[in-house]
């Protein structure tokens, strides 16, 4: 798999998602934040999310997760 890619942008962080089956992206994306919680607390994330498409729910899921994280998903790309 592809590796996640994240610039700082003026606004927060930019995060570049790679390609492959969402649930195992969004876990790694998940783990790469837990890894480096200090840098990535109350941080405001723009994702790039490529050729995903998510529905609510799933962004919904990822919003919560990123909430206790103290990351803010900002916008999406």
């Amino acid at each position: 798999m592809e590796k996640i890619i994240i610039k700082g942008i003026r606004d927060g962080l930019f995060i570049q998602i790679p390609e492959g089956i969402w649930n195992e992206v969004q876990t790694e994306l998940l783990q790469t934040i837990d890894n480096q919680l200090d840098f990535f607390q109350g941080a405001r994330l723009t994702l790039q999310l490529g050729m995903h498409e998510l529905g609510p729910v799933e962004l919904g899921e990822l919003r919560n997760a990123l909430f206790e994280r103290d990351v803010t998903l900002w916008s999406i790309d």
